[in-house]
């Protein structure tokens, strides 16, 4: 299960207007320098407590810096984002040679990739990272290959302290990460199963994804599907959501903060409730 697409926002290569001087480039996450001979794209998009992205681009590439809420893997972060085929941006390319790095006084995975972002043929690499309370994807690609000043240029990312209360982030990000996630659905489960929503209940503090079955409940037997989803629960959902924990902020973030989860199953014809599959906090933190 992958409820999120995490998405890295390309750069469209083009001859911008280079600039002169090394300048520094704030967002509320984090400053960057961008060097002589980059421009800053105005494509960029910034989700406020879910994603802060600064691009820029030169002649010959650009690069990309997108500063994610801490918490996943960055190990598997950045699998889940190359291999694993969670960012429709890089749809079109290849990966290969995940390997670890030290840049500066970072720690920083790094995975080589080449193929078509915006219709362009490019090849480059994604670089993740921690810093602060930030976990970094940068981005850096060309006609010929990645950027020779990319290290150098992820050596000047600095982030920011937030003042607010651990509390107060934690329930930004929340909401964040729920309206991202809301934004790709409905989606097709299967052949006959839709996600068509995800909220929070803050009374019961519980996330609930809405399911529809195609289906009328005439034709379903309530109590076999309610058992039905009891075992699929217990064999395949939790095992499936301690697995992918580490990669995924809908899974990883709910449960850091202390949620449950909760699926409601209803019929297409009518929205009858046929079946509900509940998971405690408890069994997530295992």
């Amino acid at each position: 299960m992958k409820p999120i697409r995490t998405l890295v926002f390309a750069l469209a290569i083009g001859l911008l207007a280079a600039c002169s001087n090394p300048k520094t480039i704030e967002t509320p996450a984090f400053t960057i320098e961008m060097p002589a001979g980059y421009s800053q794209t105005k494509d960029q998009i910034s989700i406020p407590d879910y994603s802060e992205t600064i691009g820029m681009t030169n002649a010959t590439g650009g690069v990309s810096v997108i500063a994610f809420p801490r918490g996943p893997e960055v190990e598997k972060f950045l699998y889940s984002q190359s291999f694993g085929g969670a960012n429709a941006e890089l749809r079109e390319c290849t990966f290969n040679n995940l390997t670890e790095h030290v840049i500066g006084s970072r720690r920083v995975h790094k995975v080589n990739l080449e193929g078509k972002i915006s219709g362009k043929s490019v090849k480059g690499s994604l670089y993740a990272f921690e810093e602060g309370n930030y976990l970094f994807l940068v981005i850096g690609f060309g006609f010929y290959g990645a950027p020779n000043d990319i290290e150098n240029i992820i050596s000047t990312i600095n982030a920011k302290p937030d003042s607010r209360s651990d509390e107060e982030i934690g329930a930004a990000q929340l909401a964040a990460v729920v309206k991202v996630a809301s934004s790709t659905l409905p989606r097709a489960v299967d052949e006959i199963t839709t996600w068509k929503g995800v909220s929070v209940d803050e009374d019961r503090k519980c996330i609930i994804m809405d399911m529809e079955i195609s289906a009328s409940p005439d034709d379903i037997d309530s109590d076999y599907f309610q058992t039905y989803l009891n075992s699929n629960r217990d064999e395949v959902v939790i095992p499936t959501f301690r697995e992918q924990r580490s990669s995924d902020y809908l899974i990883d973030l709910p449960t850091r903060l202390g949620y449950d989860f909760e699926y409601t199953y209803t019929t297409s014809d009518n929205g009858k409730v046929i079946g509900i599959m509940h998971i405690d906090n408890s069994q997530l933190s295992q």
